[in-house]
């Protein structure tokens, strides 16, 4: 798993790095995801290391999401006014993007199950 973290981390500061030198409005993290796109392309063992690193990072990315928010209200209390306001966001907009998201799915598959059939 170690060797899977270095190439997280490694792909992480390398996307830093193009960020700060190419200068255009896209966060270093999405440049370091393209770093690891390629080289999970081009390292045969790359996925190898990899996947059990990411499954722990993403098994535990809760833990990396709890303190931000708790960092949050301790630096700025009045934020806690606003928690009723963002639970109910957070209601509305849980179901209607879950129902957004089994339309987008079901639409797919029609689709797909179309081209099938046409090829066959």
């Amino acid at each position: 798993m170690l060797p899977g973290l270095v190439l997280v981390l490694a792909s992480v500061l390398a996307g830093e790095g193009i960020a700060s030198v190419v200068g255009l409005p896209l966060p270093g993290t999405v440049y370091g995801l393209l770093t690891a796109l390629v080289l999970l392309a081009s390292v045969r063992r790359a996925e190898a290391w990899i996947t059990p690193a990411a499954e722990m990072l993403l098994s535990n990315f809760a833990l990396f999401l709890v303190p931000l928010a708790a960092l949050a209200l301790m630096v700025d209390p009045a934020l806690l006014r606003l928690l009723p306001r963002l639970a109910l966001v957070a209601a509305l907009t849980l179901p209607l993007t879950a129902l957004a998201t089994l339309g987008a799915f079901s639409s797919l598959a029609r689709l797909s199950r179309r081209r099938g059939a046409v090829r066959e």
